[in-house]
């Protein structure tokens, strides 16, 4: 049997710190899809379009900031409103896109809930808070 020469005590402390290091740098960084502060998968103000979600699904901006929406599949719609109808005349609309993006600028404080009108039913909403 061979046996390898060991590590004098100081290499294998730097080790350990490498290989701790190295661990700590590969953790993902924990999200979540409802903070409202999360600057989405696309940087400042963009939200994913996918699936049966928006990600983030809450965000909150300054008046006149522009949201972008990021659409990766679909059709898809970014329909302001609560439910398909209502208001029967949307603030914004993205007609129906499976990419690309779409882009709203928010002058006016207030809460503006949109959703999806191909997946509203599967929950796909979401809100975007604009403050002063």
């Amino acid at each position: 049997m061979t046996r390898f020469p060991s590590l004098p005590s100081s290499s294998r402390a730097i080790g350990g710190f490498v290989v701790a290091s190295a661990l700590f740098l590969m953790i993902p960084a924990c999200g979540d899809d409802d903070d409202p502060y999360d600057p989405g998968p696309g940087g400042a103000n963009t939200v994913a379009v996918q699936a049966s979600s928006f990600s983030p699904a809450n965000l909150t901006i300054k008046a006149n900031e522009s949201v972008t929406w990021q659409f990766n599949g679909g059709p898809h719609t970014v329909t302001e409103g609560t439910s398909p109808g209502n208001p029967p005349v949307p603030l914004f609309n993205s007609g129906d896109q499976s990419s690309g993006t779409f882009v709203f600028t928010f002058v006016t404080p207030g809460t503006y809930d949109y959703f999806c009108n191909f997946h509203f039913s599967m929950g796909m909403t979401g809100t975007i808070t604009v403050e002063p």
